[in-house]
């Protein structure tokens, strides 16, 4: 397939900073080494596209670089982050150099754009609502191009406080997506309290389906309901034409996957 990602974000493209600071001074010890952590990170695009057409619904946003930091995958890179309490303030900074990756893309303004969300950081001391809004609007872009990935990785306290964080951002206009439906035990538990807007079928679900009758018919039957409560569906991690051409038969709104494009950070 032709290539998505064909120009890299220029250094001196970005809108002005959001330049957030915490309650804590950003001069701090634990504030100014997550910048200069961050300042080392980058993220890699992948494409999302119509399963039927393969038109570009949007990207994936993934993070790349923390190796470099000694994590040996983003969650240990977020964990830390959380330990030090600066999980909010990272977050922040790493959300606008995702969204200034994405804005840099020529075809961003018909794109929604994914992005993982930790929802710990409304544990955090210094989090507040509302500052997405202010980074869209930074960079000139509509809350409704922006979709957070929440799944059951970690937890949050209650339903009812899952429920009103989902709510309250889709009243804002933020899409919800459910990420790796399937490769847990608590997948139909959070999709009940979390309403999502779109659900993301973990590659557990989608690898082999082709030769697996089990898996065919449980997506089948998760697919049809999701066609009837108007959440979008993506069959993640498809790798191969049979795969592919299984979930399209199956009534997958959109793909993602190896075989359409490995992410890129350029």
């Amino acid at each position: 397939m032709a290539k998505y990602m064909d120009q890299a974000i220029s250094p001196g493209s970005a809108p002005n900073s959001l330049n957030y600071r915490g309650p804590i001074a950003d001069a701090s010890a634990a504030f100014a080494r997550w910048r200069d952590r961050i300042e080392q990170l980058d993220f890699a695009l992948q494409p999302i596209v119509h399963a039927g057409t393969g038109g570009l619904y949007g990207v994936e946003a993934l993070v790349r670089g923390f190796e470099r930091l000694s994590f040996d995958s983003p969650k240990d890179l977020f964990d830390a982050a959380f330990r030090d309490h600066t999980l909010f303030f990272a977050d922040i900074r790493l959300r606008e150099l995702a969204i200034a990756k994405f804005k840099s893309l020529p075809f961003h303004p018909k794109l929604v754009l994914f992005y993982n969300y930790d929802p710990r950081i409304l544990e955090m001391p210094d989090y507040r609502p509302g500052v997405t809004e202010r980074l869209m609007t930074n960079f000139d872009l509509s809350c409704d191009q922006i979709c957070f990935e929440i799944n059951e990785k970690y937890e949050i306290s209650s339903n009812a406080t899952l429920n009103a964080f989902v709510k309250n951002l889709q009243a804002r206009g933020i899409k919800i997506a459910l990420d790796d439906f399937g490769a847990g035990y608590a997948g139909f538990e959070l999709f009940y309290h979390s309403e999502p807007n779109v659900l993301k079928f973990d590659r557990f679900l989608i690898s082999n389906i082709e030769s697996d009758a089990r898996k065919r018919n449980l997506c089948s039957h998760i697919v049809n309901l999701c066609k009837v409560q108007g959440v979008t569906t993506i069959a993640e991690g498809v790798e191969t034409e049979a795969e592919l051409l299984v979930c399209r038969r199956m009534g997958f709104d959109l793909i993602q996957g190896y075989l359409i494009e490995r992410p890129q950070t350029d």
